[in-house]
This record gives structure tokens, C-alpha cells and sequence, in this order.
């Protein structure tokens, strides 16, 4: 009798542990159904394409006042600690855009680089291969590159979390969890 009980209760936490996992199964399902248009728009046929994306940010001005703005509310921040905290917002943003504009200026150098390089690969290519060839290999490239496109950041997102000592949902992990003993049946 207490062995049937206990098999139902191990029963019971199996199923609910299984609806738990399915209904997760279908979040998850649906969050990736639901593309942004950012993300539609992040998928170019060119790497240097979502520089171009990037450009539209804030000014650094407005960076600093928003900043301000959310400290001042999450703080309760007086008029003289506002503008103490939005001259030192301010500074920051001003040094942060000097390192965006030197960054970006070093990533045009490298796609222009890359650019160069490609057309290069490309016209060696057309040399080698015959006309029905060279049409597969840059339908090959197409796929390829909208598979990037696709599933790079989230390959991107799971090395970070990895180097980063994070677990799949971004947590880090502070400590390595107990060795789970083996079950004896």
C-alpha cells in the first residue's frame, strides 16, 4: 500500500514536471516565432550592413539626460545631486562617444578589408569554376550567410555566457551545484 502511494506521488511529480517542460517547450516556441523587425532588418546580405543599422543612437547629450532622468527616479535624487549626477553623465557619454566613433571608424577599415578581400576570393573563384558551378557555390554563400545572419547571436550570446561563467538563462553561477547522488533501484 505505502509502495503504491509512494509510485503515485513520484507519478504525480513526473507529469508535472512533464507539463512544466512542455509549456516552457512552447513559450520558448512562440518567443522565437515572434521575430522583431530589428532582427529582420539585422539579417543583410553584407556584414558592414549593420554598421549602418547601429547609427541610429541617441547623442550623447540625451544618453546622459535619460540616465539622469532614471537615477533620479530610481534615487529620489535633489536638484543638486541631479545635476552633479547629469554632469558626471554627461562626461561619461562624452568619453564613451569618442570610443564609439574610433571603433566604428576601425570596423569600416575592416569591412572595407574584408570587402576588398572577398571580391578578391570571388574573382579567383569564377576563374576555376564553370558558369553552373560558380552560380551553386554563390547560392552556397547566400544560405551560408543567412544562417549567420539567423543563428550567429545566439552563438554569440551562448560563448558569452560560457566565458562569463553563466548558466542558459544569463544567471552567473557563484557556485558549482552538488554532485547528485545515483539512484539505487
Amino acid at each position: 500500500m505505502i509502495k503504491q502511494h509512494l509510485n503515485n506521488t513520484k507519478n504525480q511529480k513526473v507529469m508535472k514536471k512533464n507539463i512544466i517542460l512542455l509549456s516552457l517547450t512552447l513559450l520558448t516556441a512562440s518567443a522565437w516565432a515572434q521575430q522583431s523587425e530589428t532582427k529582420a532588418e539585422a539579417t543583410c546580405d553584407k556584414p558592414c550592413d549593420k554598421m549602418e543599422l547601429r547609427k541610429e543612437r541617441l547623442s550623447e547629450t540625451e544618453m546622459a539626460k535619460k540616465k539622469t532622468e532614471r537615477m533620479t527616479k530610481a534615487l529620489n535624487l535633489n536638484e543638486e545631486q541631479q545635476k552633479q549626477v547629469e554632469k558626471m553623465n554627461m562626461k561619461r557619454a562624452k568619453k564613451m562617444d569618442k570610443q564609439h566613433q574610433k571603433m566604428t571608424k576601425k570596423m569600416a577599415k575592416k569591412c572595407a578589408k574584408h570587402e576588398k578581400a572577398m571580391k578578391k576570393e570571388d574573382a579567383k573563384m569564377k576563374k576555376i569554376l564553370t558558369t553552373e558551378q560558380y552560380q551553386k557555390w554563390q547560392e552556397m554563400k547566400a544560405k551560408k550567410a543567412k544562417h549567420h545572419a539567423k543563428h550567429g547571436d545566439f552563438v554569440k550570446r551562448k560563448q558569452h555566457h560560457k566565458a562569463h561563467g553563466m548558466d542558459k538563462k544569463g544567471h552567473r553561477r557563484h557556485h558549482k551545484p552538488a554532485p547528485v547522488a545515483p539512484e539505487n533501484k
